[in-house]
């Protein structure tokens, strides 16, 4: 699996796009790790990573045997991570680690591209 090509863009939405776009054509999808906003609100920059990177959190401590369902987590450590920052009205795409610990997936089991964009949910609410 290859990572996207570093760039230049004109919003996040279109590096989001260049990104998630890519992805898909090599079989893993790509989430927001972590984004920071500027005093105006204003995204200024955002960490990306691979979907299946991170590690299990099991929040309300459950054990095997007080767990009343058996499931699996998806998260497989993969340290695959881009960075992007907001410079002069542009977004740069820069790659942190280019490498992966799994092999490509059905897209089918990657909920967020699943997901509905901005325009996509406008025209939802249009039917509405």
């Amino acid at each position: 699996m290859l990572p996207p090509s570093p760039g230049k863009f004109k919003s996040h939405e279109e590096l989001l796009t260049h990104v998630r776009t890519f992805a898909k054509t090599q079989g893993y999808a790509v989430t927001i790790k972590r984004s920071r906003s500027g005093s105006n609100g204003e995204i200024k920059n955002m960490n990306l990573k691979c979907d299946r990177g991170g590690v299990y959190r099991n929040r309300l401590n459950l054990t095997d045997d007080s767990r009343c369902r058996q499931t699996a987590s998806r998260l497989l450590s993969c340290q695959f991570e881009l960075f992007a920052i907001k410079h002069d009205n542009f977004w740069i795409l820069e790659i942190v680690e280019p490498g992966y610990n799994h092999e490509a997936s059905d897209m089918l089991g990657h909920l967020i591209i699943q997901r509905l964009n901005t325009k996509q949910r406008e025209q939802v609410q249009r039917i509405n």
